[in-house]
């Protein structure tokens, strides 16, 4: 009989302490490590020979969306193939449970599914039975949404198994939605009462906190009161309060003020005395023209001294990056998708493309945009649209290659007239959303000792893609933004050394939110383990085609079962929900 499930060896190990390498063998009896060293050998069923690969603790994603997709995609590609093998999901305040009433708002995922069960234009002004969607959702991907509590679809998880660990955070919207619908009021005292006690049931059944989402409708419409009063029960438990914070004020059409929604977020942390984490941190500074890289990094360092006042006053925080210049979550595939509500309401790329000949249909846009229906498209609150959008596909070669921006100065145009004509002449306009904020302020952020990765996406496979309006596809970061941070950052630029950079990813979440016994490559560790090559990792750039696996990870362990093989996807599913237990002094 064999000692050892699994025997690695001749690897360099990068155990996520942030010590320097060594090079050594690793024996896992799953789930957990047995031993670490270059004189630890023994039968095993599987022996992995890791000559010239870093073998490395596997990557916990700080700012994830798993949650909302992991019930669809329970083998959760994306993820592991970049080397994830914990989520911490449930963020922007927006979760899949509890559900009473109405399916959770801002999923975003089930757009589509959305606009079949409820035809809309611009957007929703109701919440949708839970009962129809799960329907929908059923008929559809063949999962039946069956549960209402936090504790039920958590149990849910674990008996329907699923390839990641995930620790779950309770969200805010989700939680606002139930008990007041979409109402911009604040909460009577009975509705407080209500949402404290559906927060405390989420902790008693393993959250680890409340996420809110600020910038959501309804999370938008609560003041800061509501939100210290509901983090003070996730206080009670040692929790946290993960945050997107305010930055678009969708209330209001307005140039975004986000260094107030940044000392919001540290204020209600004080007040509560809750432990906070920054969601997908960004300058807190709105400048226009587009500033140079010495601006980005004095704006992205005014913004640090802020959150290092706030931490010499007390409150204790942390923040995460995305390790990209373009955000997560979701991605366009067609020009026509920026004019969304036009192309649901005519129903084709083709009828859109017709009707923007006439140039009343022109002005009817043009006048929703100012009016804030169309907030991508709004000079105040996004200034940079059209230099953030590359023509990547299109019948004229003119354009390939160019983005809005340029178009229209070549054109002499207006950026929004311009798009109007390149869909005109071309509905299946096809684009590359091309730079969100530069890459000083991502430098400077990731220099900070408290910075950790959030990669903003969610748990979906390697061929998903929406299929009605807006045609969302997965975003990039799905697939490759731990593979891009270790190539940009680390080999190439030298930002972070290889160990911290682990470090980053894996045994300081692991600390910072009791994510007991994972995050470093010790004896008594979970075995979750990433093999890659450090010469070749990165991610694969394809303008068209976001859904594309990294380069460089050859293999994936998740709690001592191999879940990615020579870079292909084994279908198991070992990985565990990890429900937080420490108000009661047990280990999570």
């Amino acid at each position: 009989m064999e000692e050892y499930d699994i025997l690695i060896v001749n690897g360099y190990v990068v155990d996520g302490t942030g010590r320097p390498m060594f090079k050594a063998n690793v024996a896992i009896k799953a789930p957990f490590i047995e031993a670490v060293g270059p004189e630890v050998k023994g039968d095993a069923k599987l022996v992995i020979d890791a000559k010239g690969l870093i073998v490395c603790p596997g990557f916990i994603d700080v700012h994830s969306h798993a949650d909302k997709t992991l019930p669809i995609f329970p083998t959760a590609d994306g993820y592991v193939m970049q080397g994830v093998t914990t989520t911490i999901g449930g963020n922007c305040g927006n979760t899949i449970a509890p559900i009473r009433k109405y399916w959770p708002p801002n999923m975003f995922w089930d757009l589509d599914l959305l606009n079949e069960v409820r035809p809309y234009k611009y957007g929703l002004d109701e919440l949708i039975p839970f009962e129809e969607m799960r329907k929908k959702v059923k008929e559809v991907y063949g999962v039946d949404i069956n549960w209402h509590t936090f504790a039920e679809f958590l149990d849910w998880l674990e008996r329907n198994r699923i390839s990641v660990n995930h620790v779950p955070l309770v969200g805010h919207n989700t939680i606002r939605a139930q008990v007041m619908g979409l109402e911009k009021r604040e909460p009577k005292p009975e509705e407080l009462k209500e949402m404290k006690e559906l927060i405390r049931e989420a902790m008693e059944a393993g959250a680890l906190g409340m996420s809110s989402g600020l910038d959501y409708v309804p999370g938008c419409y609560a003041k800061t009161e509501e939100l210290v009063e509901l983090v003070k029960v996730v206080k009670e438990y040692g929790g946290f309060y993960f945050t997107h914070w305010r930055s678009i004020r969708r209330d209001e059409v307005t140039i975004r003020d986000k260094l107030a929604g940044i000392k919001e977020a540290l204020e209600i942390g004080r007040r509560a005395g809750v432990k906070v984490e920054l969601s997908h941190l960004t300058s807190g500074f709105t400048i226009f023209p587009r500033p140079s890289p010495e601006l980005e990094r004095a704006s992205a360092e005014a913004t640090l001294e802020v959150i290092d006042e706030a931490i010499k006053g007390g409150v204790d925080v942390y923040f995460d990056i995305i390790p990209n210049t373009t955000g997560g979550t979701l991605t366009f595939r067609y020009l026509a998708s920026i004019l969304a509500p036009w192309l649901r309401e005519l129903g084709s790329r083709e009828a859109l493309s017709r009707a923007l000949r006439m140039k009343d249909f022109r002005d009817e846009i043009k006048k929703a945009i100012l009016e804030g229906k169309v907030l991508f498209l709004h000079p105040s609150v996004n200034p940079y649209w059209s230099e953030e959008l590359e023509v990547v596909g299109h019948k004229e070669d003119k354009y390939k290659g160019k983005t809005i921006a340029e178009i229209a100065r070549e054109e002499g145009k207006d950026p929004i007239d311009a798009l109007f004509d390149i869909l005109a002449s071309d509905p299946n306009t096809i684009i590359y959303e091309k730079v969100e904020r530069g890459e000083e302020e991502i430098k400077t952020f990731l220099r900070h000792e408290r910075c950790m990765i959030g990669l903003d996406t969610y748990s979906f496979s390697l061929y998903w893609e929406m299929k009605g309006p807006p045609h969302y596809l997965p975003h990039p970061n799905t697939y490759g933004a731990v593979p891009r941070l270790i190539r940009k950052y680390v080999r190439e630029e030298k930002v972070l050394s290889l160990e911290e950079a682990i470090r980053r990813l894996t045994s300081m979440p692991a600390r910072r939110f009791m994510i007991d016994r994972r995050g470093v490559i010790e004896p008594g560790a979970y075995a979750d383990i990433v093999i890659f090559d450090y010469n070749t990792i990165s991610e694969v750039i394809d303008k068209e085609e976001p859904r594309r696996p990294p380069k460089g990870i050859h293999y994936v362990i998740v709690n001592g079962v191999l879940v990615v093989e020579k870079g292909r996807h084994t279908g198991a599913k070992p990985g565990k929900v990890i429900r937080f237990r420490r108000a009661r002094g047990e280990r999570p």
